[in-house]
C-alpha cells in the first residue's frame, strides 16, 4: 500500500485546478483516438491511526481490486493519521479525490442530524469545515437545514427521509458494511449493564459497572489519541472523558435510550424554544458543589470555541451564548431562536459538565485550543488519580456521584500500539477488556481459553466518500460505477466475518440507522447483488461515452470538463449555487 505513483494527476485531485487534465497526456494510443484524457492513479487514504484501521485494509484489501478490475482505474491505497487526512480534506488541498473512512457508533448519531449537516454545501470546500465527500446538493442542504427545525416530528422525519433519497440518486457516499464492534474479555469480567451496546468505548454503563473477579483493578484498552492531552474538551466525545470521569445532563445508556443523567428533571416550553434544566444536588471529585454557573460555563464555553468543539457552535441561542441564563443555583435555561430538535437527545448527552474554576485558572478561556488542566477534575463516577499523557489513565470510584450508583473497583485505560499488543495483553491477564477487534484476532479470541466475547451491530458504516467537486469523482456515472464494482459479500465475509450488513445506496445513512426508512423503495442503489455488477459498472460508463484503450486503461469521454467546480481550497460560490444566498453559514 504506497502513497500515489508519479507527478501527475487530474485537474483537482492532486493539487493542481487550473482545470487542464494531465494523465499521461496522450488522450489514450494511436488506434484509440477517439478516446478522452487518460483518468490516472487515484489516492485514496484511510485512517492508519485509528482501532479500526485493521478493519479498514481488510475492506480495502478487496474494494480495491474490485474497482481496479471493472473500471480499469489504478487505485493507490494511502495509511495516513486521521488529523491530517481530515485536515487536507476539510482545507480542500487536493491531494486526493477519493477517500475511506467509517463512522462510529456514538450515540450522539442515533439523531439524524449529524449526518444531516455534515453533508451541506456551506461546509463543501476549503473552509475547514467537513462536508463528508464535498457534496454541493442545494436540494438536500435546503431539507438538512430546515430539518433541525421543523413543526413537528413528523415533518423532521420526512425531510430526512426525502434526504436521504436524494443523497442516494447523487451517490453521494460509496457504503460497503455497517460497523460492527468485535470485542473480547476476560471470562473473569461480570459483564453487567452490556445491553445492546456491548463492551463499546461508546457504552459508558459497561465501563462504569462491570468489574473483574480475580483482581482489584479492571484494564481496558484504548488508542493513544484518546488520552494525547488532559485538557479532555479538545477529544472526541467518547465514554472516558465525557462519561466516565464527568458527566452529561442526558446519556444513552446500554440500549440506545435516553436518560436523565445529571439532569433531575428537563421541561420545554414555547414551542420547543425554552428548555429549562434542574440538575441534581452533586459535588465535582475535589468536593465543590455542581451549580447552575458550571453548566453555563461549559454550554457558553462550547458554544464560543468552535475550534475545539465544533458541533456546539450551530445551537442557534437567543442572542448567542447569552441566551444560556441561570434561574437558581440548580437551574439553567436555554433560550433558542427556534426549535432545535437536536439539542436534548444529541447536545445535552455529549459533553460532560467542566469544573469552571479549574478551566478558568488553566487559561482555557484566553488559550482553548492549546491550555492543559493543573488538575483533572469532573463530576462522573470516577476520578483521575494518574494521568500519564498519550499512555495511560488510571480511576478511581467517586462514590458522591449524583449520576450513577456507586461503582466498586478501580479502572485502567491503557493504550497499546496495536490490537495485537492489546490481544495478547487479553490471554495474558494482563488486560480484562479490548474492543474493536480486527475479526482475525477475534476470531483466535473466540477460540482462546479463558475468554468471552461480544458482537455490537452498529448503525453507522464504512464509505468511500468521492469528492464531488473534481474529477473523475464529480462525475455521477462513475461515482456510481465505482459503487456497483464492490463485491460487498466478500468485503463483509473478508473484514467482518460475514456478521455486518452490506449497504447498496449512496446515502450516509445506512439501513440500521433509525432514521434509514422501512420502506426504501424510492432510494437509488448501486446494485443488489451481494456480490457486485463489475459488467454494469463498464457498461454504465460506456454508454456515457467513457472507454478504454488497448492495455485496459479507463479514458474520460472526449469531451469531459475535467475543470474542477470551484477552486482549490476555495469555497462552491453562490453563481454557480444560488442556494448559498438563502443558507446561513455553519
Amino acid at each position: 500500500m504506497g502513497t500515489i505513483a508519479g507527478a501527475t494527476a487530474v485537474a483537482g485531485c492532486s493539487g493542481d485546478d487550473s482545470g487542464d487534465g494531465t494523465g499521461d497526456g496522450s488522450g489514450g494510443t494511436a488506434s484509440d483516438g477517439d478516446l478522452g484524457e487518460r483518468v490516472p492513479s487515484l489516492a485514496c487514504p484511510y485512517w492508519s491511526d485509528v482501532g479500526r484501521a485493521p478493519t479498514c485494509e481488510e475492506q480495502l484489501s478487496v474494494a480495491k481490486p474490485n474497482v481496479e478490475n471493472a473500471l480499469g482505474v489504478q487505485v493507490e491505497l494511502q495509511p495516513k493519521d486521521i488529523a491530517t487526512t481530515i485536515s487536507e480534506w476539510n482545507n480542500d488541498v487536493r491531494k486526493f479525490p477519493i477517500a475511506y473512512w467509517y463512522m462510529g457508533n456514538t450515540g450522539g448519531r442515533l439523531d439524524p442530524n449529524p449526518i444531516m449537516v455534515r453533508n451541506m454545501i456551506t461546509r463543501a470546500g476549503g473552509d475547514g469545515l467537513l462536508n463528508s465527500s464535498h457534496y454541493p446538493s442545494c436540494e438536500f442542504s435546503k431539507l438538512a437545514h430546515d430539518q433541525v427545525s421543523a413543526p413537528s416530528l413528523d415533518e423532521r422525519n420526512e425531510m430526512v427521509r426525502e434526504g436521504i433519497k436524494i443523497m442516494s440518486e447523487d451517490a453521494a457516499h460509496i457504503p460497503t458494511t455497517n460497523t460492527l464492534n468485535f470485542n473480547a474479555a476476560r471470562s473473569a469480567v461480570n459483564t453487567e449493564r452490556v445491553g445492546q451496546a456491548g463492551y463499546a468505548k461508546n457504552n459508558p454503563r459497561f465501563h462504569i459497572y462491570s468489574s473483574v473477579d480475580d483482581k482489584d483493578q479492571m484494564v481496558f484498552n484504548a488508542d493513544g489519541n484518546t488520552m494525547a492531552t488532559s485538557a479532555f474538551p479538545r477529544m472526541d466525545s467518547d465514554s472516558l472523558w465525557n462519561h466516565i470521569v464527568t458527566s452529561t445532563l442526558m446519556e444513552y445508556d446500554e440500549n440506545f435510550e435516553l436518560q436523565q443523567n445529571m439532569a433531575a428533571s428537563l421541561e420545554t416550553a414555547r414551542e420547543g424554544k425554552r428548555i429549562i434544566v434542574e440538575i441534581k444536588d452533586a459535588t465535582f471529585h475535589n468536593g465543590d458543589p455542581v451549580t447552575a454557573e458550571d453548566v453555563q460555563y461549559t454550554f457558553q464555553w462550547n458554544h464560543e470555541n468552535g475550534s475545539v468543539v465544533p458541533d456546539h457552535t450551530a445551537i442557534p441561542y437567543e442572542g448567542g451564548a447569552d441566551g444560556i441564563k441561570i434561574v437558581d443555583d440548580k437551574t439553567v435555561e436555554f433560550n433558542l431562536k427556534q426549535a432545535y430538535w437536536p439539542f436534548i437527545n444529541k447536545k445535552l448527552q455529549k459533553r460532560g459538565i467542566y469544573h469552571k474554576q479549574s478551566f478558568v485558572e488553566s487559561g482555557a478561556d484566553e488559550n482553548p485550543s492549546n491550555f492543559t488542566l493543573n488538575e483533572i477534575i469532573g463530576c462522573g463516577p470516577y476520578q483521575v488519580v494518574n494521568f500519564q499523557a498519550g499512555q495511560s489513565v488510571t480511576l478511581d470510584p467517586f462514590p458522591e456521584c449524583a449520576a450513577h450508583d456507586p461503582p466498586n473497583q478501580r479502572k485502567v485505560f491503557l493504550a497499546f500500539d496495536s490490537k495485537q499488543g492489546a490481544a495478547q495483553g487479553l490471554q495474558a491477564g494482563e488486560v480484562d477488556v479490548v474492543s474493536q477487534l480486527p475479526t482475525g484476532l477475534f476470531d483466535q479470541m473466540k477460540q482462546a481459553d479463558g475468554i468471552q466475547t461480544n458482537v455490537f451491530s452498529g448503525f453507522m458504516g464504512y464509505h468511500f466518500h468521492p469528492h464531488h467537486g473534481v474529477a473523475p469523482t464529480k462525475f455521477l456515472e462513475f461515482r456510481r460505477a465505482w459503487g456497483k464494482a464492490l463485491n460487498r459479500k466478500e468485503i463483509n465475509q473478508v473484514s467482518q466475518s460475514g456478521q455486518g450488513e452490506p449497504q447498496y445506496h449512496g446515502s450516509h445513512f445506512i439501513t440500521t440507522h433509525p432514521s434509514y426508512p422501512d420502506d426504501d423503495s424510492d432510494v437509488y442503489k448501486y446494485t443488489t447483488e451481494p456480490t457486485g455488477e463489475p459488467e454494469a459498472a463498464k457498461q454504465l460508463l460506456e454508454e456515457n461515452g467513457w472507454g478504454w484503450d488497448d492495455q485496459g486503461r479507463l479514458h474520460y469521454p472526449p469531451d469531459a470538463d475535467l475543470s474542477p467546480l470551484w477552486p482549490k481550497e476555495g469555497t462552491p460560490s453562490e453563481e454557480d449555487f444560488p442556494c448559498l444566498s438563502e443558507l446561513p453559514e455553519d
